[in-house]
């Protein structure tokens, strides 16, 4: 049974900086991590780049009704 019990979901950014030494999936881990990592990042940059455009657009909107 693997005794290192690691929860990778409740733990943050600081994970890869961490060694993680469990033999053969040791490789499977980082990949692991360092994916979940690019992923969360894209997430925020979707976000923050939907954030922008609707304030864009709203700021768009005052302006026309304004003239």
């Amino acid at each position: 049974m693997y005794q290192n019990y690691i929860d990778y979901d409740n733990e943050g950014k600081d994970m890869l900086t961490n060694k993680v030494s469990s033999g053969a999936h040791s490789s499977f881990i980082s990949t692991y991590l360092q994916r979940r990592v690019k992923v969360h990042d894209i997430e925020k940059h979707r976000q923050l780049r939907t954030n922008l455009v609707e304030h864009i657009w709203e700021c768009f909107e005052k302006k026309n009704n304004e003239n």
